[in-house]
């Protein structure tokens, strides 16, 4: 069963081809593993664990999609953004962020430039506490 899922998986870190992978934990003594099965860089000890994607491979049409899935997860993060608080800056720079995520293209300006702030502005005020 373990190998039938780790073939499946496969398939589709073919397709995906990440740019980068990064993990919390400690580099195992098996790390040449994940580069094999990666086929890109990875790091051990990071602050997240993430997968990066380009967006050619964002971009492209699963064939075993499931539009009811994606409609139900639009509609979960259209909830979480109503429910954010537009009086924390925080808060509005990750509704944003969502916001932008579909283009592909989040930068610090972008993200300052639809909060109507310059991106240094928008820094100081996130570095500042809130109460």
């Amino acid at each position: 069963m373990v190998e039938a899922c780790f073939d499946k998986l496969n398939l589709y870190a073919e397709k995906l081809a990440p740019v980068s992978v990064t993990f919390t934990l400690p580099e195992p003594s098996c790390s040449a593993k994940f580069f094999e099965f990666f086929k890109c860089p990875v790091y051990f000890e990071a602050s997240t664990n993430s997968l990066t994607l380009s967006l050619k491979s964002v971009d492209e049409f699963l064939t075993s999609s499931n539009p009811k899935l994606a409609d139900l997860n639009d509609q979960v993060m259209v909830e979480y953004l109503a429910e954010l608080d537009q009086d924390n800056l925080a808060q509005r720079v990750k509704a944003t962020i969502l916001d932008q995520l579909p283009s592909g293209n989040v930068t610090d300006e972008s993200v300052s430039r639809d909060l109507y702030m310059s991106a240094r502005k928008l820094q100081r005020q996130l570095e500042v506490p809130a109460y």
